[in-house]
C-alpha cells in the first residue's frame, strides 16, 4: 500500500516546469528539501491532468531544442 502512496505524487525538481505547472493551475501540496542533495523540490498530486500538462511541457521543450539547431 506505502508503494501505491508513493506512486500517487510528482516531485518536480525543475523550477521551470514548476512555473509552467503554476501558470496552468495547478499548485503543489509541499516544498521540500530532498536530504541527499540538498535540492529543493516540490511535490504535486498526481492526475491525468498532470501528466497530459507535463507531456505538454516536454514537447514544448524538444520543439525548443529543435529550433536552437
Amino acid at each position: 500500500m506505502e508503494k501505491e502512496q508513493k506512486n500517487s505524487f510528482f516531485h518536480c525538481y525543475s523550477f521551470n516546469l514548476y512555473h509552467f505547472l503554476k501558470s496552468q493551475g495547478f499548485n503543489y501540496i509541499k516544498k521540500s528539501k530532498n536530504k541527499t542533495n540538498n535540492l529543493t523540490y516540490f511535490t504535486f498530486e498526481k492526475s491525468e491532468e498532470l501528466n497530459k500538462t507535463i507531456n505538454t511541457w516536454n514537447e514544448l521543450k524538444e520543439k525548443s531544442k529543435m529550433e536552437e539547431l
